[in-house]
């Protein structure tokens, strides 16, 4: 290779990294300003992986069936979600970091000691069995936690967002799906919605 053609070389390289680098700068300037506009939604960096399919994104939607899947308990115990059928189940997806994941906490447990006919299930995103536990405690909740420890639970509901709430019928259908705290209304909206379609 002669002398022109490495400096030729060089030259598209390091433009090829100043693009990299300023294409990285704008995603992270669009996060932080996603942040900015919606308050109520919170993203990990590290599990953000966004799920390409023909004219859109995959998610899991409203009027479809909920993933079933199997995980344990903060007890040790088995849980599976088809367990349920036959019962409406509020199911939330949280990590113990997000604001709004601790925000509703009381409330969720309002509702769980209130509601005897609702299932309160709460899925702790990816993340260490012994942080888990210790917050479940600290923050007193009274509702079943669960683990996804490898993040397959997520996957399988395509969260991204903290947190995320789905309020599944009796028959195992999605009728309900809430980004950021829940509360009252948004809860007195969703059973309605259930009770329309049961």
């Amino acid at each position: 290779m002669t002398k022109k053609q490495k400096k030729k070389t060089s030259r598209i390289s390091k433009i090829l990294l100043l693009l990299f680098g300023c294409a990285l700068i704008v995603s992270l300037l669009g996060m932080v300003i996603a942040r900015s506009f919606f308050p109520s939604i919170y993203y990990d960096v590290k599990d953000v992986v966004v799920r390409l399919v023909p004219f859109g994104f995959q998610t899991v939607s409203v009027g479809q069936s909920a993933p079933d899947f199997t995980t344990k308990n903060l007890e040790g115990e088995t849980v599976t979600l088809s367990q349920f059928r036959g019962q409406t189940v509020l199911l939330t997806l949280t990590k113990t970091w997000c604001p709004d994941c601790t925000k509703q906490i009381p409330f969720l447990n309002q509702t769980y000691e209130t509601h005897g006919e609702l299932v309160v299930l709460d899925v702790d995103i990816k993340e260490p069995e012994a942080l888990i536990r210790d917050y479940a405690k600290q923050m007193q909740i009274s509702y079943p936690v669960l683990f996804d420890l490898n993040g397959e639970i997520k996957g399988l509901y395509q969260v991204s967002g903290y947190p995320t709430t789905f309020v599944i019928d009796p028959q195992g259908i999605i009728r309900f799906k809430l980004m950021g705290e829940i509360a009252e209304d948004s809860l007195t909206r969703a059973l309605k919605i259930v009770g329309e379609n049961n």
